[in-house]
């Protein structure tokens, strides 16, 4: 890949809009975006999601998992740029096998569009810490059971 597609195209203090407010692009973003970009576009290419934390850690950032929605936003704006589907769309919750409830968009028609993007490109998948995401896949959604209020 070359450094235009593994980097980002947002621009260090720009503002773009993020669960109803704005996010200010952040020193740590233009760090973390090219690694996010990286290991989610490894997963396109492998046909599949992962969790919050799956992506956490393949991509090695140093994000809370509960503060991911705000990346995956700038990721979006990101694809958008490039004129791709939104990769941010590979990340899904563990209790449904789905994007978030702030997502914006139908995450299943973008996801197939992904696929179809990424596998025609047939370059090749980089980087040692990505294959464990991209062999990752998630759980059928579990239903949640109730605490014991006897404990």
């Amino acid at each position: 890949m070359t450094e235009l597609e593994t980097g980002t195209l947002l621009h260090l203090g720009e503002s773009l809009p993020s669960k109803g407010g704005l996010a200010r692009v952040t020193p740590l973003d233009i760090e973390s975006l090219p690694r996010a970009r990286i290991a989610l576009i490894a997963l396109a290419r492998g046909g599949g999601t992962t969790t919050y934390r799956g992506f956490k850690e393949a991509a090695a950032l140093p994000h809370a998992v509960n503060g991911l929605g705000r990346l995956l936003d700038l990721v979006g704006h990101d694809c958008a740029r490039r004129a791709e589907p939104n990769l941010a769309s590979l990340v899904v919750t563990s209790a449904t096998g789905d994007v978030g409830a702030e997502y914006d968009g139908d995450s299943q028609q973008e996801r197939e569009a992904i696929f179809l993007h990424w596998a025609e490109s047939g370059e090749s998948v980089f980087g040692e810490a990505v294959p464990a995401l991209v062999r990752e896949s998630v759980p059928a959604p579990r239903k949640l059971s109730r605490p014991n209020p006897g404990i």
